[in-house]
């Protein structure tokens, strides 16, 4: 009799157990509603790869990656792995102007306008 409650009990043990590492092995599915999938990447296409402002010789060389605008105090962009604010030159690059959806930088002489879903200048 204890055999037969202790196989009974083993058996149901297993049982739960189961059933337990089954709810807990779902699989998750993100459910975005209306909202972006934040794994999903904003800009897609070319890599390339960011060496800093050292290297920088023409637009072409340029990455704006990012920018912090606030009308109301100072803005930053990241240009290149570099967070710069309006006036600031690093190498031969200077930061002339930050706009809401762009920068105004001088390379060298040569001022140009780069916008974040545009790289390479105008």
């Amino acid at each position: 009799m204890k055999a037969r409650i202790s196989r009974a009990f083993y058996l149901l043990s297993c049982i739960i157990l189961c059933l337990a590492g089954r709810a807990h092995c779902s699989e998750y599915e993100y459910k975005a509603y209306a909202n972006r999938d934040p794994f999903i990447p904003l800009i897609t296409g070319e890599v390339r790869l960011s060496l800093g402002l050292e290297y920088v010789e023409s637009i072409e060389d340029i990455r704006l990656e990012g920018i912090i605008y606030d009308p109301n105090a100072e803005s930053l962009a990241i240009l290149n792995g570099e967070m710069m604010k309006e006036g600031d030159a690093l190498f031969n690059v200077g930061l002339v102007k930050i706009f809401a959806d762009g920068v105004k930088i001088k390379i060298y002489d040569e001022t140009y306008m780069v916008s974040l879903s545009e790289e390479g200048g105008e």
